[in-house]
């Protein structure tokens, strides 16, 4: 600390007050453990004192403020036992909190209690010092004494409660303490939701729903309790329980606006994404300029790719001015997906400094190169600003990508070993070198960079199935290949891409029975052109072509430049 700071801070000691030991500051409302540092470090609780006492809380806290807390610890606990003053046994207790002394902290934990019984804080740090020592009874007294003097019996009361039972890193000790608590007021409805949350942290999910069926049944229109038992019905896997729980309440209080934003959301979870939709559009009729809701529609609308609907919503962001650059960035997306290049172009300009400006901006250099143009994209690549590896790193593979698309792929591996060159080992640039040895048929290649990876990250699921596929397409070691697909598939268990790749696989080891399976299974989640090209495969040779001839057409409309689709269909003799 500075000298001549020193000096000030003595000064103000020497001129504090006598009153100012009977002016207790005001209290927190946050629980202990959130407020185990002082609330503001700069202020110190002097008292009018000896020149030696405060000198010692000059030394002890600037011994906190250094971290240096068992001199701290030391000289804060002397002064209080010397003071008796409530703030600095206060600081006396949380410093030793703060330095792991749990018999000191306990015992100006105690000492502030008996100083000034009427505390909240005081009464809050010993519930959970007692807690953490294994004292859960004595704990309790003091918890209902909260509860009744304090708060009152009442939810704020019980839920601040479980709030502060909540930062115990022990959820079984703080259910059992809870448990306690309770029993003192069973029949108190505010107390069973307390009760049902406790147990609900310690994975006692029978006692949990018991408890909060108890809410329900006094109070059925209960907002906050319906929520709960929804979060919990999902919470244990049953998820269309959750959904029509949720539904049957919306129902029955249509104009609850923060029940149907929580129906809307646990419909988004669960991917039903038309319902969640539908949801949020009655939503924005009862809240017409929220934006959350707004945006959210228009994302909603982009995934059930009804893109007219979207694009209202978006636009009308930008006529709220809010949400700006998401706004500009989907709308741009849009105009992508109906080959609307130039508007696709003007949308992402408009993208500003932000979450989406980089990607926006390579998406521009990303159309160039759809539009024959290489040399522009190259070149709008360039003069894109950007900091930091990862930025640069993502500049390096747009760069590939643009030759990939002018199918000049020499150049393309080139641009990734530039890349690598700059940012050596790093693991995007090594995936992205590995595609491209395969598009250059160096198969030794592909294996070499992807188990790389997969040595450094036996966890890449991108890496694996990669791997798997490649083997499994290109080469015989359909056993080897069944492996890593298994692998990456259990990782990511709802990926199309790693669905597709187990499709393949099996098909290769000739089970075309469980490829069909996999492969439909991934069509319902993406009906990607080169998904269809296998699936049409796996059923020509199961017998089924005209279900094979109706997949492939159907794809075909979609995506008819597709060189993977196209090469399948000509190896059935269907282009």
């Amino acid at each position: 600390m500075n000298f001549f700071r020193l000096i000030i801070i003595g000064l103000l000691v020497l001129t504090l007050p006598l009153a100012c030991a009977s002016n207790p500051p005001q209290r927190s409302n946050k629980p202990a453990v959130e407020q185990a540092v002082p609330p503001n470090a700069n202020e110190i609780p002097y008292v009018s004192m000896t020149p030696e006492l405060m000198y010692k809380v000059l030394v002890a806290e600037i011994a906190r403020q250094r971290g240096e807390m068992d001199i701290s610890k030391k000289e804060y606990d002397d002064i209080a036992r010397k003071t008796r003053d409530p703030r600095i046994i206060e600081m006396a207790a949380r410093v030793a909190f703060l330095a792991q002394d749990q018999e000191m902290a306990m015992r100006n934990a105690k000492l502030w209690v008996e100083i000034a019984p009427e505390d909240l804080e005081a009464r809050k740090l010993i519930s959970l010092l007692l807690i953490r020592n294994g004292k859960t009874l004595e704990s309790v007294a003091h918890l209902e004494k909260l509860t009744k003097e304090f708060w009152g019996e009442n939810l704020p009361g019980f839920i601040a409660i479980a709030r502060l039972l909540g930062a115990e890193k022990d959820a079984q000790v703080a259910y059992q303490v809870m448990k306690q608590l309770v029993a003192k007021n069973p029949g108190l409805v505010e107390a069973q939701f307390a009760l049902s949350d406790a147990a609900r942290r310690a994975e006692d999910f029978n006692n949990s729903f018991i408890a909060i069926d108890k809410v329900l049944a006094a109070k059925p229109d209960w907002q906050e309790a319906i929520i709960f038992k929804a979060r919990l019905l999902q919470a244990q896997g049953k998820a269309n329980e959750a959904v029509a729980y949720l539904e049957k309440n919306v129902t029955q209080q249509p104009e609850n606006i923060n029940l149907r934003v929580t129906f809307a959301r646990l419909l988004l979870e669960v991917k039903q994404y038309e319902k969640a939709r539908q949801q949020f559009k009655k939503i924005a009729d009862m809240a017409p300029d929220n934006a959350d809701i707004i945006f959210a529609i228009g994302g909603l609308s982009m995934e059930v790719k009804q893109y007219d609907e979207a694009e209202i919503y978006l636009k009308k962001l930008l006529e709220l001015n809010q949400k700006m650059g998401s706004a500009n960035f989907y709308l741009g997306q849009i105009a992508e997906q109906r080959s609307k290049w130039e508007e696709a172009i003007k949308w992402f300009g408009a993208v500003e400094q932000g979450e989406h400006y980089l990607i926006a901006q390579i998406r521009i250099a990303l159309i160039h190169g759809q539009q024959k143009q290489p040399a522009k994209a190259h070149e709008h690549l360039d003069k894109i600003e950007v900091s930091g590896k990862e930025q640069k790193v993502r500049i390096h593979i747009a760069h590939g990508e643009i030759f990939r698309q002018a199918k000049e792929y020499r150049q393309e591996f080139d641009a990734y070993q530039k890349g690598l060159k700059e940012f050596p080992g790093d693991m995007d640039l090594i995936y992205m070198r590995a595609l491209s040895h395969e598009r250059l048929g160096d198969l030794a290649g592909v294996e070499k960079d992807l188990r790389d990876i997969i040595q450094r990250e036996p966890e890449n699921a991108a890496a694996l199935n990669a791997l798997g596929y490649t083997l499994a397409d290109r080469t015989k070691r359909f056993d080897e290949a069944h492996q890593f697909i298994k692998k990456a598939l259990e990782l990511k268990p709802d990926d199309p891409a790693i669905m597709d790749s187990m499709g393949w696989v099996l098909y290769r080891l000739g089970n075309l029975a469980e490829a069909e399976k996999y492969l439909r299974k991934a069509m319902d989640i993406n009906d990607d052109p080169e998904i269809a090209a296998h699936l049409g495969e796996v059923l020509w040779q199961i017998g089924n072509q005209q279900a094979a001839k109706d997949v492939w057409d159907k794809a075909r409309k979609s995506a008819p430049e597709n060189e993977v689709l196209q090469g399948v269909m000509h190896k059935f003799g269907q282009m």
